[in-house]
This record gives structure tokens, C-alpha cells and sequence, in this order.
């Protein structure tokens, strides 16, 4: 079994959570509100330095989104503030200050939780012997009409009508698995972007 680290990049969680069947977008920005939100713990390293410093000295902007971020660089494109944890003031020199960093990881056992096994309340609702039936009901559906693209909403709108009633985290994983089955790829490739109003 592979060396699961403490803490990961930002490519690498993204990566994890796009393994439960969510696209690119919708794991990133689930990503970009969890870490705003303090579920899942930050260590950042300020540019040109070998400093870290995790929650409590980083300030993580509270409306957070993907834009902010640079995925590959596992960074933020803009300033943090940095500064003293409460009780450490008279320490620090200075306040807090925006400061650029270079590096941004995640707790690997937060995203794991928060994010990939489902939260408390959607596991005691949903059962493994629940999502189990509904990826076979699913896939079925998605084996029986090939011609038609079913999307994402379609397929969460045909799983609560035959009764599946499953959170995010548990639809995700159902999508993904019955695609599979049905002979298709886990993660369904973009439809067309709708053009904007003008």
C-alpha cells in the first residue's frame, strides 16, 4: 500500500476528490470552501523562505475561489496575511501583514474526510448497501439508453424518483461507479458552456 503523506499540494487533493466522480470545477470549488471555511487545515510557506506556518497564522480569505489559486504551483495568485496566533503577540515583531507565498498543502486526512468519505449525517442516512443498489439501478438505466447523454442532474433527478435519495458526496460516488459499469468513462467529459447573456 502506498505512503499516504501527512499533508499534499493542492494538484494532488484535487486529484483525490475528482476520484469520487466530482468534474474539475465542482472539486475545486468544494475545495476553495472547505479550506475558507477551516475544515480542512492549511500549512503555507512564504516565498523566498523556508518558513510554515499553518491555521491560526494564516489568514485564508474567507470567499475563496478557484481563480485564486494556482492548481500546478499549488499557490495563491494574491497576498495572505501572516501573522501571531493568539497569545504569541508579544513574540512577533510585527502584526499580521500580506505576505506572497509559494507553496500551499493541505491536510491529507482533513480532504480525505471532509471531502472523499462523506460527512457524518450523509453516512448514517445513506448505507454502503443503499449506494450499492442504486449504482447497479443506475447503471442499468445508463446500459438501456445509450443513444441518450444523460447528465449529471438527469441521472441525481432518476435516482431520487426510484428512490435513492443520496447526498452529494454519496451521488458522486454512485455516478462515477455506475458510469464504470455501464461501460463509460467515470467522469463524464464537459458538456457546451452556455453562452452568456449579453
Amino acid at each position: 500500500m502506498a505512503y499516504i503523506p501527512d499533508w499534499e499540494p493542492l494538484g494532488d487533493a484535487l486529484k483525490r476528490v475528482m476520484e469520487t466522480g466530482a468534474s474539475e470545477e465542482e472539486a475545486k470549488t468544494d475545495l476553495c470552501r472547505a479550506v475558507a471555511d477551516g475544515k480542512i487545515h492549511v500549512r503555507v510557506r512564504i516565498a523566498g523562505s523556508d518558513r510554515l506556518f499553518r491555521n491560526g497564522n494564516v489568514g485564508v480569505p474567507p470567499h475563496l475561489k478557484p481563480g485564486d489559486l494556482d492548481w500546478v504551483q499549488s499557490r495563491p495568485f494574491a497576498r495572505w496575511p501572516i501573522g501571531p496566533k493568539l497569545g504569541e503577540h508579544y513574540s512577533w515583531i510585527s502584526g499580521w501583514e500580506n505576505r506572497p507565498l509559494d507553496l500551499i498543502e493541505l491536510w491529507t486526512a482533513d480532504v480525505i474526510e471532509i471531502l472523499c468519505s462523506g460527512g457524518v449525517e450523509e453516512k448514517s442516512s445513506t448505507t454502503a448497501r443503499h449506494e450499492t443498489a442504486a449504482i447497479k439501478a443506475l447503471a442499468s438505466h445508463l446500459k438501456s439508453n445509450p443513444q441518450m447523454k444523460i447528465t449529471r442532474v438527469e441521472a441525481a433527478d432518476w435516482c431520487h424518483e426510484h428512490g435513492y435519495n443520496l447526498g452529494t458526496r454519496a451521488f458522486n460516488r454512485v455516478w462515477a461507479e455506475a458510469r464504470e459499469r455501464a461501460g463509460l468513462e467515470r467522469i463524464a467529459p464537459p458538456g457546451r458552456k452556455r453562452k452568456s447573456p449579453r
